[in-house]
């Protein structure tokens, strides 16, 4: 006869080697099979959540993208519209005869003119031109308004008027120096 402690230890071997059995089997399908589409689950969640951020952005980027067009299309009308329109630096003669003419007009006694070395900007190129000359303190200020409102591509850099304190009846000396804004050479050569 067996005791009956040995079957009851038999007993137990095996439920615990069939316990033991279950917790491998149930470990090996959760981490084989479940654990996966858990992970899944997870990493498309994940991804969602990105891909909604992502539109998110995009949507707002479409958003301010079609505002900048906007704004840049009134910009482009209000330039289309705009009395300024730069000319070329080719027409500098014909700027020299003009400041010439208009400097005689006011009774100033011009002594030299000439042009400077063009500037390279991206939207404008610049033509420093320089007069040398004699004339009353009042034609040189005439003078110089009459460049702002009839030129107003044209800017003054810099002035210099200077008389002779011994001789209060001869005229002063100027020197003036302008800035001529034109159009930018790209510009030129896509226009030709």
């Amino acid at each position: 006869m067996i005791p009956i402690n040995t079957v009851n230890f038999k007993l137990w071997q095996i439920h615990t080697a069939g316990v033991a059995l279950c917790i491998v089997l149930t470990t090996t399908i959760y981490f084989n099979s479940v654990y996966p589409i858990l992970r899944a689950r997870e990493d498309f969640s994940l991804q969602k959540s990105e891909i909604e951020e992502q539109r998110r952005i995009a949507s707002d980027l479409s958003a301010s993208l079609g505002t900048f067009k906007h704004e840049i299309a009134s910009v482009q009308q209000a330039l289309e519209k705009s009395p300024l329109q730069l000319q070329s630096a080719d027409h500098i003669n014909q700027r020299l005869a003009q400041f010439t003419e208009l400097a005689s007009e006011h009774g100033l006694d011009i002594q030299q003119i000439q042009p400077g070395q063009i500037t390279h900007d991206v939207h404008y190129d610049i033509v420093p031109i320089h007069l040398s000359g004699e004339g009353s303190y009042r034609t040189h200020a005439a003078f110089i308004h009459t460049i702002h409102r009839n030129f107003p591509d044209t800017g003054v850099s810099s002035f210099k008027l200077s008389g002779k304190p011994g001789q209060p009846n001869a005229p002063a000396s100027f020197d003036l120096n302008l800035m001529w804004y034109t159009l930018p050479t790209a510009n030129r050569k896509q226009k030709n």
